[in-house]
């Protein structure tokens, strides 16, 4: 009687495409027996009773799991069943690293949605890494390849770049990039009327007839008025002397006029 050894091939509990090669050994390790699997990733072999092995090669690269059963006891008039589970492989962790930092002007405010851009220095370490600071003036980029050489910009005028190599993992030390404050202008002052002058207004003076040249005319604006006279810019210290004279004359001529009438006065008597 036949004995019957059957069983499936699956990846990740999924059984494996038609056409995986499963193949039947005896105790001495001879091939009997060549299958290969169906849409079901099953396979099936008919023999005779016997100790045998299973075998076949891995479904994916780098799946884990057994590529043969061994000691499977086949019996005439039965089936036994042996099955061949893989596990894909596991995807490769990615290290990559983190670089904070702040933008901040010289009177220390923060300066928010500034672009940072991360670039490195080698063509083959992956693409640039672009971030906006935060309203505090924060930024992170992150996803940096460890261990690589970036140069750090940020979109401000006059900000002097940074280099920088990734640690292995983790974050970088933070940097801290400081520009140049920006100058409020000050606005220059509006020109403005002027303002009427509230000075007395110069009369000019004009000579009487037969006086000096300083006395003002009659009938001029002010002096009608009481109020004080307008000065002329005139030298005053010539027409003084010539009153003075004046007045030593008139003086002298009184006197003498007194003596003669007392003279007089006399003789008649």
């Amino acid at each position: 009687m036949i004995a019957t050894v059957t069983g499936v091939v699956s990846l990740d509990g999924t059984p494996v495409p038609a056409g995986v090669v499963v193949e039947l050994l005896d105790e001495n390790g001879a091939v009997v027996g060549s299958d290969t699997t169906d849409a079901d990733g099953r396979y099936v072999f008919a023999t005779v009773t016997g100790t045998y092995t299973v075998r076949t090669v891995v479904p994916a690269a780098g799946a884990t799991g057994d590529t043969a059963n061994t000691g499977i006891e086949a019996l005439a008039g039965t089936s036994v069943r042996s099955d061949l589970p893989f596990t894909s492989a596991a995807e490769p962790e990615v290290v990559t690293t983190d670089q904070p930092g702040t933008v901040v002007d010289t009177n220390g405010d923060p300066i928010a949605d500034v672009e940072v851009v991360a670039t490195p220095t080698e063509d083959d370490a992956g693409d640039a890494v672009t971030v906006s600071t935060d309203e505090d003036g924060a930024f992170d980029l992150t996803g940096l390849q460890p261990t690589t050489e970036y140069v750090i910009t940020v979109d401000v005028d006059g900000a002097t770049p940074a280099t920088v190599v990734t640690p292995e993992d983790g974050a970088a030390t933070p940097l801290a990039f400081v520009v140049d404050a920006a100058v409020t202008p000050v606005p220059s002052p509006s020109p403005s009327a002027p303002t009427p002058s509230t000075s007395p207004t110069a009369v000019p003076t004009v000579p009487a007839a037969g006086g000096s040249g300083n006395a003002p005319a009659a009938g001029s604006g002010d002096v009608g008025d009481g109020g004080p006279l307008a000065y002329t810019g005139a030298d005053l210290k010539p027409g003084l002397i010539a009153a003075g004279v004046l007045v030593l004359l008139g003086a002298a001529l009184l006197t003498y006029r007194a003596v003669r009438n007392r003279r007089r006065s006399h003789l008649q008597d």
